[in-house]
């Protein structure tokens, strides 16, 4: 019972984190796309990068001077699709000249048009793989419901836990002690 507590507990720990970082990213970093520490991540829908990263993989970057970027790098940048929503493109440095950077997929034939350093949002980290889709989850409106159930569910796991752990020292102890324990046993958790 006490690994399921923990374990319960550790999953809430970093959901906490996930969603303290979105919103972080979303209140006060003006542009938006990196959070604690000028680490950002994003989830990979194309095939574009593949092998090395591939489709549903999240991402993890880091904010960069762009001065210190060279040829082979992978980097996130921003770039606004055909509807005017901006999109980050995750893609490997060819050549960087004059502030802009070009870069290419690995999969792609040929080098995308070439980017302002303004645009470089950051360079690739690591990845997890095939979790996007989870990830992606918690950025939606069902956000909020997902994070109540999975606290509720931890909260239901650590009071079954509790009335276990109680019933199992109740049962060992005189009948005089039993209130005084169980108060102790109760501000102990």
């Amino acid at each position: 019972m006490r690994f399921f507590a923990a374990f319960a507990w550790t999953i809430g720990a970093c959901l906490f984190f996930l969603c303290c970082s979105n919103l972080y990213q979303q209140m006060f970093n003006p542009d938006g796309y990196t959070g604690f520490f000028g680490i950002g991540e994003a989830v990979v829908v194309s095939n574009s990068m593949e092998p090395e990263i591939n489709i549903d993989d999240l991402i993890f970057y880091k904010s960069v001077d762009t001065n210190t970027l060279k040829k082979d790098d992978i980097v996130v940048y921003k770039k606004t699709n055909e509807n005017g929503n901006p999109v980050l493109i995750v893609h490997r440095v060819l050549n960087i000249a004059n502030g802009y950077v070009t870069t290419k997929g690995d999969q792609n034939a040929v080098a995308d048009e070439s980017v302002s350093t303004d645009a470089i949002v950051g360079k690739y980290l690591f990845k997890i793989g095939a979790i996007g889709s989870l990830f992606d989850l918690f950025y939606t409106l069902w956000a909020p419901l997902a994070v109540a159930i999975l606290f509720t569910l931890v909260f239901i796991i650590r009071v079954t836990y509790y009335i276990v752990r109680r019933k199992k020292v109740l049962n060992s102890i005189s009948k005089n002690d039993k209130t005084k324990v169980a108060i102790e046993h109760f501000f102990e958790i």
